[in-house]
């Protein structure tokens, strides 16, 4: 389990290599204006990797007294599993260039936050895929003025982990010196979305609108080893 903040004034150069939204710098002469939240910020992640033998089968809790052909099907299996759970990466929201980006070389434009008005909206994530958040607590800055909106937002994220891949295995004695090993492997077993983060930029017409996904669907694999 692990329980972070990170703070920064910088962040990837390659965000085109990243699933997630990368905040940019604004003002190159005010690098303090651009600490905030950094675009990788991941308050809590836990991760649980375990392994199951189940207790069936000769010599185990149930059907301990099994003969050897029931024991070759009820003997032998186990149940792992790498689950993981992680709360969303922070967004970056942007604005529509203005003089001062387009002809002074100023870095990207924010847009500037309306005071008083809440972006976040809770609920599950379905709900929310055509408005992720309050897109009216977002403004384009007038020209010649940068936004007052941070680099990254502290209270607007993308949707976080909750994968399960579970693995199924049999090991079946044949004779005392050969085995038969059969594994299933189950990757994001129960099929879970994990959506992509929504639109940033403020004037756009899908402004708050999610249209992507960022992880894969359901793979299922199978393979038997002989050991001798």
């Amino acid at each position: 389990y692990t329980w972070a903040r990170l703070i920064g004034t910088v962040d990837s150069t390659t965000a085109f290599l990243e699933g997630n939204t990368v905040g940019g710098g604004q003002d190159n002469y005010n690098k303090a204006a651009d600490r905030s939240l950094e675009s990788f910020d991941v308050p809590q992640r836990l991760v649980l990797n375990y392994s199951l033998a189940l207790p069936v089968g000769k010599g185990q809790h149930w059907l301990s007294n099994a003969g050897d052909g029931l024991d070759r099907v009820i003997g032998g299996w186990r149940l792992s599993s790498v689950t993981s759970f992680q709360l969303g990466y922070p967004l970056a929201l942007t604005a529509q260039g203005n003089d001062l980006s387009n002809n002074f070389g100023a870095a990207g434009i924010r847009p500037n936050r309306v005071s008083g008005c809440s972006p976040k909206i809770t609920g599950g994530a379905i709900p929310r895929l055509n408005k992720w958040f309050n897109t009216a607590c977002f403004v384009q800055p007038q020209q010649f003025t940068f936004g007052n909106e941070g680099r990254v937002d502290s209270q607007l994220r993308g949707e976080g982990v909750d994968n399960w891949d579970l693995s199924v295995s049999k090991d079946t004695h044949i004779t005392e010196r050969v085995h038969a090993v059969f594994e299933g492997e189950f990757i994001n077993a129960f099929n879970r979305v994990q959506f992509g983060p929504p639109a940033l930029q403020v004037g756009s017409s899908i402004f708050g609108v999610v249209s992507s996904t960022l992880n894969n669907p359901r793979e299922i694999q199978f393979a038997m080893r002989l050991l001798f």
